[in-house]
């Protein structure tokens, strides 16, 4: 089956996300090396780059572009690819499948994605040393069409690409955290409205599908569009309503 063309960017800018075959990074080395390359692009010009978080088996990243995206980035990858194939003797592909993609189109996106990148990085650790937010990786983002405060920030209110289906509960309940400021543990403390307003949220998308994020939740999935998501209980005890239906 033939792949479907990209959909392009107004502005030329796009939130990619790179999966690894297994890991992508073993090393600090290996950070290092990356960051290195994606420094190098960005010298270049054939890159700007506005937000970057480096974990184990994938790779965030916020860039504009001159050119397609896939055409732009194919020589990151190669020269990574080739680095650590030879560093650790092995052969074939390293990424999974061609890249992820999704264009931004307007400045308020370029800030919310920007802002949901850098709150992956906060989700890690305070000052996660592999991305843009960290000591190291600012002077890669230089400030442009968003101040220095909004290459920052963590605000997020939209949620963005991500192997949602391969991550576990644990980091998507970060996920949700970072939207909702509530872990999933404690949704249910919420006001009707603010679950209401939450679920919007994390649903306006659909990069979540809506019964793993009931079970994350722990609120039982509505059997018609009138109906109302209530809280999991025992058999025998009362069912309080929990969240009303978007």
């Amino acid at each position: 089956m033939a792949r479907t063309g990209r959909t392009p960017s107004k502005m030329g800018i796009y939130h990619v996300l790179l999966r690894g075959m297994n890991e992508l990074f073993i090393d600090d080395k290996d950070f290092g090396e990356f960051t290195a390359i994606l420094k190098k692009y960005a010298g270049l010009g054939t890159l700007k780059v506005f937000s970057y978080t480096l974990l184990k088996n994938r790779v965030h990243l916020v860039v504009g572009v001159p050119s397609g995206i896939g055409i732009a980035l194919k020589p990151l990858c190669t020269s990574y690819a080739r680095y650590f194939n030879r560093t650790y003797q092995r052969e074939g592909k390293l990424f999974y499948d061609r890249l992820k993609s999704e264009p931004i189109n307007s400045e308020a996106e370029l800030r919310n994605v920007v802002a949901f990148v850098n709150s992956i990085s906060e989700s890690v650790g305070e000052n996660y040393p592999y991305s843009s937010i960290s000591d190291n990786g600012r002077e890669i983002c230089v400030p442009g069409i968003l101040s220095q405060r909004e290459l920052l920030s963590t605000a997020v209110s939209e949620m963005f690409i991500e192997d949602y289906d391969c991550l576990s509960k644990e980091e998507i309940g970060q996920y949700i955290y970072a939207l909702c400021g509530v872990m999933p543990d404690s949704f249910n403390s919420l006001s009707a409205q603010e679950q209401k307003d939450a679920l919007s949220k994390l649903t306006n998308k659909r990069w979540i599908a809506k019964n793993k994020l009931y079970d994350i939740l722990d609120i039982n999935r509505p059997r018609t569009a009138s109906s109302q998501p209530v809280k999991k209980t025992t058999p025998g005890r009362d069912q309080g309503l929990s969240v009303w239906l978007l």
